[in-house]
């Protein structure tokens, strides 16, 4: 009997999930193993009011699940509360294809084999509170195995130390933009904190090419956001493909320390809807 392989790796990413700006903040979690199920995965998130964050691959307010039974697929994400946003934003998608010849059957036979990893569920809280989050667990034919809980804690976000006192987009606080703007072009401004400089103002967005492109503007002149950020990349063995629900617009603002003199870069984030 001759046999072959050949594999086929497709990374799905769903991409999602409501930024406002670059940072998020994780308390605490609790990794919980469930042995009589075969599922791993975070069942306590602590998250901060108005941020959100995705896997794909950075942020906090998600949870990574790790699934014994790698023909097993994760479904049906729910939250409890509207207040909650929970969505799977990424998954990775494994298409393993065998052929061999049958000398039973006297012909050639393929058997084609789909699994699943690096699964992950993110987080959105638009309220304070204590919230539940819910996802099934269904084999290869789509029959539910299991439901499985996350408790997601959500508190306001903590002040943190910024030389930037305001960042205003198309006349609104940056903030007024979560978790994404409909305007797609406005005016930028920044305003500083005493004893602070702004150095420069970069915009980074993915261009029509699927590039990254970065452009300098000055403060108060008007910027254009990204509209798609659709990325594919293959080969012979490989097709990724990344499409995002909110792409991003990086907003790299850098400051300098008057006294010190001292030079940073803080990052911020808007997003706009993916129409496409």
């Amino acid at each position: 009997m001759r046999k072959t392989s050949h594999i086929k790796y497709v990374a799905a990413l769903y991409l999602s999930v409501f930024f406002l700006l670059c940072s998020a903040s994780i308390v605490k979690a609790d990794y919980v193993e469930d042995k009589t199920n075969g599922v791993s995965y975070t069942n306590k998130v602590f998250i901060s009011k108005g941020y959100a964050s995705y896997h794909a691959y950075g942020g906090d307010s998600y949870i990574q699940i790790t699934l014994n039974d790698t023909t097993d697929r994760v479904t049906n994400v729910r939250s409890s509360s509207k207040n909650l946003l929970a969505k799977k934003t990424s998954e990775t998608v494994y298409t393993t294809t065998d052929n061999y010849f049958d000398e039973t059957l006297g012909q050639n036979v393929q058997i084609t084999n789909t699994s699943y990893e690096s699964i992950y569920i993110s987080f959105f809280g638009k309220k304070k509170g204590t919230y539940t989050v819910k996802f099934d667990v269904v084999d290869k034919n789509g029959i539910r195995k299991c439901t499985k809980k996350i408790k997601v804690y959500v508190d306001k976000w903590p002040s943190t130390p910024s030389a930037i006192n305001s960042i205003t987009y198309a006349g609104k606080a940056l903030f007024e933009h979560e978790p994404f703007t409909k305007v797609t072009s406005g005016k930028i401004k920044v305003k500083l904190n005493k004893g602070y400089s702004l150095v420069s103002i970069k915009v980074k967005k993915i261009n029509s090419k699927g590039k990254w492109k970065t452009t300098t503007v000055k403060n108060g002149k008007k910027i254009s956001l990204a509209k798609t950020a659709k990325e594919t990349q293959s080969d012979d063995y490989t097709s990724w493909t990344n499409n995002p629900l909110f792409p991003e617009t990086q907003l790299l603002i850098t400051v300098k320390n008057k006294k010190t003199k001292e030079k940073w870069t803080e990052e911020f984030r808007i997003y706009t809807m993916n129409k496409k």
